[in-house]
């Protein structure tokens, strides 16, 4: 089973509509939040609310809660700093609207969102 982590400051709408089409037998997700709000219910997804604003501190608290629960990966759904050491220690991906931005080139006519 892999663990994953997300990382947000969103309400991860996207992440929930892309998660009912996952095998949940094959993933479990720690959700570490700076943002409080109401969670889908799922045995298979643990949320972790950190509050701290200071960015080194955050880091840290980061890693050693994804010590802890053995997490595999890393999925940034996060607009803030996040330390190289993050990176070093977990395979991260970020996922972020910023990414829309490389569907456009002055040469070509925009992509429409699917």
């Amino acid at each position: 089973m892999k663990k994953i982590c997300i990382i947000t400051n969103s309400k991860l709408g996207s992440f929930y509509k892309a998660y009912k089409y996952l095998n949940s037998k094959n993933y479990t997700f720690l959700i570490i939040s700076t943002k409080k709000f109401k969670h889908i219910k799922n045995d298979n997804i643990k949320h972790v609310f950190i509050s701290d604003k200071n960015t080194i501190s955050f880091n840290e608290k980061v890693i050693e809660i994804c010590k802890v629960n053995k997490i595999n990966k890393i999925l940034l759904f996060y607009t803030k700093k996040i330390s190289k050491s993050i990176f070093n220690k977990f395979e991260t991906i970020n996922i972020n609207e910023t990414f829309q931005l490389a569907r456009y080139s002055t040469h070509s006519i925009p992509c429409q969102p699917c």
